[in-house]
């Protein structure tokens, strides 16, 4: 594994530092950690199962190793991060904003005050919440086309199309296992982990069926 990672670095012309570690989990995935102080990609004991009855290749396991690389390359935890912060503040800014405005009116109510500036903000309070709820979609539209670009990545790097060959047998092999109803109920879909989408983001109808086709509140698409 540390040799086939070391080939993905190479053709990828990636020489900083880049842990890599197992987990002790029997669920096959791979994913990647990053920061400005340390990088690591984890493959779990599950994905090198499949390596060991042969339902998974070197290939197979070098395209997942590049994806989970390109995470890394294009600084994914550190956008995701970022992104997701607009969402989170325009909650707390319209949760705080609600209940103030829902006091505020409560006692100018009980007191014979104005009661408008109190609706007001509880109004805008609200306004804020499903804000924060469509900007989380969009949010979660970003994250999915950096899963995407990190498919590209391990296109680029190994030159060819084994992530999705890769993805397609690790599908199999999950439902051959029967694992679905343990995977649907406390982990990831098996389709989401890596992805590919036959459809251009530049197009503005493209886009109106990537959101309306594909799951929208999921940062993996299927």
């Amino acid at each position: 594994l540390v040799e086939t990672f070391r080939e993905v670095k190479q053709a990828a012309g990636f020489n900083k530092r880049v842990e890599l570690y197992i987990a002790r989990d029997p669920f096959p995935n791979a994913f990647a950690v990053s920061n400005a102080f340390r990088r690591a990609v984890v493959v779990n004991e599950g994905l090198l199962k499949l390596v060991d009855v042969e339902v998974l290749d070197k290939e197979d396991v070098k395209a997942m190793l590049a994806h989970e690389l390109g995470h890394i390359v294009h600084r994914d935890n550190t956008y995701a991060i970022a992104a997701s912060m607009a969402p989170y503040m325009t909650y707390v800014v319209g949760f705080g904003a609600f209940i103030v405005g829902v006091t505020w009116t409560k006692l100018a109510f009980e007191e014979g005050d104005n009661i408008l500036p109190g609706i007001a903000l509880s109004v805008f309070g609200g306004a804020l919440l499903l804000l924060s709820f469509l900007v989380n979609v969009g949010v979660l539209g970003f994250l999915r086309m950096r899963e995407h670009l990190a498919d590209l990545f391990s296109v680029k790097v190994t030159r060819s199309t084994k992530i999705a060959e890769a993805l397609v047998k690790m599908e199999a092999a999950l439902e051959a296992l029967g694992v679905e109803r343990r995977r649907n109920s406390i982990k990831p879909d098996a389709r989401k982990m890596l992805y590919i989408l036959p459809m251009a983001y530049g197009e503005l109808f493209g886009f109106v069926s990537y959101l309306f086709l594909t799951r929208p509140l999921s940062s993996h698409p299927s």
